[in-house]
């Protein structure tokens, strides 16, 4: 399945270009606002998706060390079956982009969010703050400090294997070849992927993996050239009953509105 390269990651960051990779293309928008719509565009406040409670859910695996669970296979399903009894997801992440050629890197962090079906939201803190949402139907990319938003309508676009991959929903050995799996830890087993539909966007995909319950802790995708993107993924919570407005944006008031589908 080809990963096409939107236009945004273009016109925008390398780091945007990042999650959009890792996403594919998504989701999409509702209509709250998420910012000052009266005068100079403010950050968002996102308060609905931040708060996790001390009782918050996590998916259990079984105890079994992860020595005795590297069959590609079982390891492949507990991924699966994961993602699968996951209504929602949320965690802070740390994205860290390395160009081959230069030897040099780029780090990020944030929160981020998803809902099925189809609806995430990326909240990127540090460096430059700036926003993704997808209900999935259209997504917008804010860049508060640019004071421009693009928007993308995904209405008609197959979900990419990122976003569907995180919705329990495609199935990793029907779109990969499972090339190899190596132990990091006692716990966390590396699984290394190449797409079986040849790509221009990359060449591998290697997702970090608690060997216990198969939760993806990272997920690493490899270009052609060589340059890495890896967003590691911390104190994931499951299954918050996360409300749909903390899915919804409205563009504020005096930004630049970039409309891909109507750009020349």
């Amino acid at each position: 399945m080809k990963l096409a390269i939107p236009k945004v990651c273009i016109q925008s960051k390398t780091l945007l270009c990042g999650v959009l990779l890792f996403l594919g293309l998504s989701s999409s928008i509702s209509a709250q606002p998420i910012g000052d719509s009266q005068s100079k565009p403010e950050s968002p406040k996102p308060t609905q998706l931040n708060t996790v409670s001390k009782s918050s859910k996590t998916l259990k695996g079984d105890s079994q060390n992860s020595k005795a669970v590297l069959n590609r296979q079982d390891l492949i399903a507990k991924v699966q079956s994961f993602y699968a009894a996951v209504r929602d997801f949320q965690a802070d992440f740390k994205q860290t982009y390395t160009y081959h050629i230069y030897g040099r890197k780029k780090g990020s962090t944030g929160k981020v969010f998803f809902k099925k079906p189809a609806r995430m939201r990326w909240d990127y803190e540090t460096p430059t703050q700036r926003i993704f949402v997808a209900d999935g139907k259209t997504l917008w990319v804010y860049e508060p400090e640019e004071a421009q938003v693009f928007k993308r309508d995904l209405s008609s676009a197959q979900l990419p294997i990122a976003l569907r991959f995180m919705q329990g929903e495609a199935q990793l050995d029907q779109e990969f070849n499972i090339t190899s799996l190596s132990m990091d830890t006692d716990q966390l087993v590396i699984l290394s992927l190449t797409p079986k539909s040849p790509s221009p966007d990359f060449t591998m995909l290697k997702l970090k993996v608690d060997a216990s319950n198969g939760e993806v802790k990272s997920s690493t995708l490899i270009d052609p050239t060589g340059n890495s993107n890896e967003i590691t993924f911390v104190a994931a919570k499951v299954n918050q009953d996360l409300p749909n407005s903390g899915f919804s944006f409205t563009p504020p008031q005096g930004v630049r509105v970039i409309d891909e589908e109507n750009s020349p």
